[in-house]
């Protein structure tokens, strides 16, 4: 600790940034609104049979068969003596080591198992940040809502729900609705 504390000293008299590595947090309890650091944590969500605990599952063994694979080809590139620099995850499947290819790549419309499995990849990261964006827009539009009530200007009260939602009688909030209907999508893409 005392050596830390120097080298933030020594750092601050220099006029550097002291640079801080960012700490990872469990997906899983993200995904219910709790934030906790990865390190050393056993997580009580891991099995959770939620929509989003599942699509994160998917992503993680997704992510780890793509970097498996991105690892061997790093020590295969080191070995050759060729830099590695960004890629396109679908050139970068077929070994094909160009600089730039814009907007259009060769491979865009591949089907073999490791294109796949990068389209796979995508389309995971794409719901995820759906259902995100769509968890912190009701989360934004609650605490909207209780604003106007708490300041006796009216309106409904929300708990995350649309009105349509609240027509129809569901109980779940429109983001969890929406995780569940993208997981079906992924799960029915197999």
């Amino acid at each position: 600790m005392g050596a830390y504390l120097s080298d933030l000293w020594d750092s601050a008299a220099s006029g550097e940034q002291p640079t801080t590595k960012r700490k990872q947090h469990c997906p899983f309890c993200n995904n219910h609104g709790i934030n906790r650091v990865k390190k050393g944590h056993v997580c009580e969500y891991k099995d959770c049979p939620c929509m989003l605990c599942q699509l994160t599952a998917k992503a993680q063994v997704t992510f780890r068969l793509q970097q498996a694979r991105w690892r061997h080809q790093e020590l295969e590139m080191a070995k050759n003596k060729l830099t590695s620099r960004q890629l396109c995850a679908k050139c970068r499947n077929h070994e094909k080591f160009s600089k730039k290819h814009g907007l259009k790549c060769e491979f865009a419309d591949c089907n073999c198992a490791l294109c796949l499995l990068t389209d796979k990849c995508r389309l995971v990261m794409k719901l995820q940040m759906r259902v995100r964006r769509e968890k912190v827009t009701s989360e934004i539009s609650k605490e909207t809502d209780d604003d106007e009530d708490s300041n006796g200007h009216g309106g409904s009260q929300n708990d995350g729900e649309t009105t349509a939602a609240r027509s129809l009688g569901t109980s779940q909030p429109k983001w969890y609705r929406l995780c569940d209907k993208l997981c079906g999508k992924l799960c029915g893409s197999h």
